[in-house]
């Protein structure tokens, strides 16, 4: 999964930036089809089977958009309830958990992990410094980005190459960490770690009690936002509306399933479902974790790169003087690619899905691009 400080390059590039022109008289619709099929159309070209969706919303409303196939070798274009891998993303809503239980009472953030682990995982530390929640959901842990012994794991099953966490067990992490040496205390820098945000998500799951990562997130919340759709273990309906996926190459891959780490990466959803994630976040919807949500949006930790910032989970990108942050997050899996993001000040917001390794980091731009469209004619 690509580190997500890449997007400020990206959005460089694409030379979008607000302008004075006037803004369109307010339309009940977001009307912005032809800019969001002329950033999409050039990414399916001499490609194979890739299916992308893109989803709008501001104060108006909100629209998704499906382009390419989700099928192999053709088949009907992705629509708002077509089911994609997430992959990092998931991290925005491991931590929203733990801003709930933060203000709940239940945990503090300078709480060291180890509280909430069993006693045979052992957590590395360096200069008598403990790894804390907050380390580990602000990618300060000094943790690596993934256990480097996984790669082992997958040599003696090659059959489950391009399914790397399935058979990673909780055993196997709490060995490693038993054996990690941290290159630097917790808390003096950034670097991002989905075995942080792993070990996160195992850490509040069993402080909350919840049966497993699963049913924490349906519970804290999916339920109460309604998003039906957002889940590690699919229904039958679901997967039937679940998008293969598809590897560099455009051949079909597996999904990826995880046996633990399920915070960092393990989520599936559709861009309804997130488009309603991104309408609490903007405030347009009102809940009762509103504040949590808010706390999660705050920039607590600078990174190397200088335009982006990291909240709990979500990053913070200043890609101008004086322009509107954007809080964003993306995502990627063996078969799959995903971009969330949105503006709080302008109240807009987008998410883009696609079902294809190809793409690379080109889903980015694209949802940075039409967030900039939307900015600009909100």
């Amino acid at each position: 999964m690509r580190d997500a400080i890449s997007l400020a390059v990206g959005w460089l590039a694409l030379g979008l930036s607000a302008t004075s022109a006037e803004p369109p008289p307010v339309k009940r619709t977001i009307d912005i089809g032809p800019e969001i099929e002329g950033a999409v159309q050039p990414l399916l070209k001499g490609k194979k089977d890739v299916g992308i969706v893109v989803g709008v919303i501001d104060r108006r409303g909100q629209r998704v958009f499906g382009y390419g196939s989700v099928a192999v070798n053709g088949g009907k274009a992705p629509n708002g309830d077509t089911v994609f891998e997430i992959g990092s993303i998931t991290k925005v809503f491991t931590t929203l958990v733990l801003a709930q239980m933060v203000r709940d009472g239940q945990v503090k953030l300078d709480d060291p992990v180890k509280d909430y682990l069993p006693r045979e995982a052992q957590v590395p530390r360096r200069d008598d410094k403990e790894i804390t929640l907050r380390h580990l959901a602000t990618h300060t842990s000094g943790l690596p980005i993934a256990p480097t012994d996984i790669r082992w794991h997958v040599l003696v099953r090659p059959s489950d190459w391009d399914n790397p966490y399935a058979h990673y067990a909780t055993k196997q992490l709490y060995a490693f960490l038993a054996k990690c040496q941290l290159p630097r205390a917790p808390g003096d820098s950034y670097e991002y770690s989905n075995l942080g945000l792993g070990l996160l998500g195992i850490a509040l799951t069993r402080r909350a009690e919840a049966r497993n990562y699963d049913e924490l997130i349906r519970r804290r919340v999916a339920d109460p936002l309604g998003m039906t759709d957002t889940r590690v273990t699919l229904s039958e309906g679901q997967r039937a509306r679940f998008a293969q996926g598809h590897d560099d190459d455009g051949e079909p891959t597996s999904a990826w399933d995880f046996e633990t780490m399920e915070g960092f990466g393990a989520l599936r959803s559709t861009a309804n479902d997130l488009l309603r994630f991104l309408a609490a976040n903007l405030g347009l919807t009102r809940t009762k974790m509103q504040a949590a949500l808010e706390d999660c949006h705050k920039a607590r930790q600078d990174t190397p790169d200088k335009q982006v910032r990291v909240g709990l989970g979500w990053h913070v990108l200043n890609l101008a003087e004086n322009s509107e942050p954007i809080i964003c997050h993306s995502g990627e899996t063996g078969g799959a690619r995903a971009f969330l993001g949105f503006c709080k000040e302008s109240k807009v917001g987008v998410v883009v899905l696609s079902n294809s390794a190809q793409l690379g980091g080109k889903i980015d731009s694209v949802g940075l691009a039409v967030l900039g469209k939307l900015t600009v004619r909100r």
